[in-house]
């Protein structure tokens, strides 16, 4: 019968899925699931972008004045991506992203490129 050995080592295979893609993040929001799971969805954020924009136009055939802007107004958080995660994922996550924070505010000099903004928001849904 032969001897079991321990393994010391195990590799990951890391592949791209199908949808994979870069996004950029300004925020999150979320929350506990029916099925007591983390849900979070992340969010980026823009000013609205007008429906209609109506401009003159000039004698010489170019553009003129802006005559009519019609569309939403204010700040449209464009939700990205939705993740399922488990209490044990979300904590593992959260610890590797307070590192990740650590090392690159020790790694900026210091010299006020850090705002409030920069650090994003996180909302909780009901």
């Amino acid at each position: 019968m032969p001897e079991k050995t321990s393994q010391s080592t195990v590799k990951f295979h890391l592949i791209k899925g199908n949808f994979f893609r870069v996004i950029h993040a300004d925020g999150a929001i979320g929350g506990i699931t029916p099925s007591s799971e983390i849900f979070l969805s992340l969010f980026s954020e823009r000013g609205a972008i007008p429906q209609l924009i109506e401009q003159a136009i000039n004698a010489d055939g170019s553009l003129g004045e802006e005559i009519k802007k019609s569309g939403k107004e204010g700040i449209v958080r464009e939700i990205e991506v939705g993740v399922v995660l488990s209490a044990k994922a979300a904590k593992g996550i959260a610890e590797w992203l307070a590192k990740q924070a650590q090392i690159l505010e020790a790694s900026e000099p210091q010299q006020g490129l850090i705002s409030n903004a920069d650090f994003g928001s996180v909302e909780e849904l009901p």
